[in-house]
């Protein structure tokens, strides 16, 4: 019974040893651990860091990127699948920003370039394809800021999607207190994007005279009801200024001369059309007239007229009439008129009808 004790805890030394030995050889030929650095970084000309990414390692757990943009893991060699998520200001949940693997055979630092971009969203009238300046825009609900002179605000660190099942970021534009929003945006690079705004008029004023003749350089002034100016001009040669607005209630003031005009408009489509008629009959050097005004200038000048007819034939008739009395030269007997001064034959010099007077 003693003996066969003895050969079972010998038996179980044995065991032992082999598992030790078994273990210690694993550990002398087993891989060692190698760091891995990752750098997130955005495609803009910068190629800034991209903080609090989700950086997930497939089968070896996730990881946060720091301010820096960056993660640093010990792992054995091997190669390993990357996939990094993360929720910027314009995105509601995350999104994956970059797919990418390593091979890890030494430890490395290894850049990658999310999908993720500067843009710049210019915004223009859908027909004239101006540019819309003082229109307050947003990219995803997050207030980008006002459209300068060329149209355009900035956006930057855009993921190239918006959502998992939607790429498409949606824009909201306001104009004067209208809503111009566009067509929702794909961000596919860091570039300029044109985006047309919905609900601008193609608005034409047009003002006329009483014959339907257009009126040139007259100014024209356009405001909103709140009173805010959106267009201050004067019209060409036919009477007509054209501007592109939101649609709304405007109202509109014409200046010509001092001849003032009000009227008011309803824009609800793409093109729209006022026509003003005022009372000038007719502009003569630069001066406008009325109808009445037109006719007391033509009787005026009629009546002008018909006096100088007048003074200019008594003046004849009396020249006439002095012609036909004469005086003779006392030197040789030549008839001269009453006024002459000089005989035309003699060159005596003669009195007049004055100098006769005075002499008296």
């Amino acid at each position: 019974m003693v003996y066969r004790i003895k050969d079972r805890t010998k038996s179980l030394c044995i065991i032992l040893c082999i598992l030790l030995i078994y273990t210690h050889s694993n550990k002398v030929v087993s891989s060692p651990d190698y760091e891995l650095t990752i750098k997130i970084v955005d495609q803009s000309s910068f190629n800034r860091p991209i903080a609090k990414a989700n950086v997930s390692l497939i089968n070896r757990g996730f990881f946060e990127t720091n301010q820096d943009g960056y993660i640093r893991t010990n792992l054995p060699a091997g190669i390993y699948d990357i996939i990094v998520r993360w929720k910027s200001i314009y995105n509601q949940k995350p999104v994956i920003i970059a797919v990418s693997s390593v091979i890890l055979d030494k430890s490395i630092n290894v850049t990658i370039p999310a999908s993720v971009y500067d843009v710049k969203l210019q915004l223009i009238t859908p027909l004239g394809e101006r540019p819309i300046a003082n229109a307050i825009v947003n990219l995803s609900s997050v207030p980008l800021n006002i459209t300068n002179a060329e149209g355009q605000v900035y956006a930057e660190q855009v993921p190239n999607i918006y959502a998992e099942t939607n790429p498409s970021y949606p824009v909201t534009a306001i104009l004067f207190g209208v809503d111009i929003s566009p067509d929702p945006v794909i961000i596919t690079s860091s570039k300029t994007y044109v985006l047309r705004a919905k609900k601008i008029t193609n608005l034409t004023v047009q003002v006329v005279g009483t014959q339907g003749q257009g009126i040139n350089a007259v100014r024209v002034e356009i405001k909103n009801n709140a009173g805010m100016s959106l267009f201050n001009g004067t019209s060409n040669e036919q009477g007509i200024v054209r501007v592109e607005i939101p649609w709304g209630h405007y109202n509109i003031t014409i200046n010509y001369r001092n001849y003032i005009y009000n009227s008011s408009v309803e824009v609800s489509s793409n093109i729209g059309y006022i026509r003003i008629t005022t009372d000038i009959f007719i502009i003569i050097l630069d001066q406008a007239m009325t109808f009445m005004t037109f006719m007391i200038m033509i009787i005026i000048i009629v009546v002008s007229f018909v006096i100088i007819l007048v003074v200019g034939y008594f003046l004849v008739k009396r020249r006439k009439k002095r012609k036909s009395e004469v005086k003779i030269c006392p030197l040789c007997g030549e008839k001269l008129e009453l006024d002459a001064r000089f005989c035309i034959k003699c060159g005596t010099h003669q009195l007049t009808m004055l100098e006769k007077g005075e002499e008296r």
